[in-house]
């Protein structure tokens, strides 16, 4: 299943001349964006990031939707820690007390839930970078090792 899904691809990609450093930019770029805190929003991220930055399309978004389950692992650390790191306070996450507060002033639950998640991009940022960098570089080194294994089992002995 790994093989397929994951492995495959990235031979594929290979093999069609993306080189082992511009498929760890955009393997890792659909991974960091993956869990962004915000829900949504993803999908038009990765685009953006396609354009500014001239990734292949189909690799970011394959990593991006692979990666896709971190967005829910991780929201919830990712808001509390903001809440934490800004002092703020914590938003309750029962349906009856998100709906209570909304009964009783709309525009503060939207300003809560709008600040908290200001505050979670906040540590999202600071968190990928150092993450984005880290995996970058083991991806080189992990694709660069494949591509080459992978070479040497192509080409014809002598």
């Amino acid at each position: 299943m790994i093989r397929k899904r994951i492995i495959d691809p990235i031979l594929g990609f290979l093999k069609q001349g993306v080189s082992p450093s511009s498929l760890a930019w955009a393997i890792t770029a659909g991974i960091v964006i993956a869990y962004i805190p915000v829900f949504g929003i993803a999908t038009l991220i990765c685009l953006s990031a396609i354009w500014v930055f001239r990734l292949n399309p189909a690799v970011v978004l394959l990593a991006n939707q692979i990666a896709y389950p971190l967005q829910f692992v991780l929201y919830l650390p990712f808001l509390r820690t903001g809440e934490w790191l800004f002092s703020a306070p914590k938003i309750p996450f029962s349906v009856s007390e998100i709906f209570g507060m909304a009964k009783e002033n709309l525009w503060s639950v939207i300003s809560l839930l709008w600040q908290s998640t200001l505050y979670a991009l906040v540590v999202w940022v600071v968190i990928s970078i150092p993450i984005a960098l880290i995996l970058y570089y083991v991806l080189k080194i992990v694709i660069s090792r494949f591509s080459a294994a992978s070479l040497s089992q192509t080409l014809p002995r002598q």
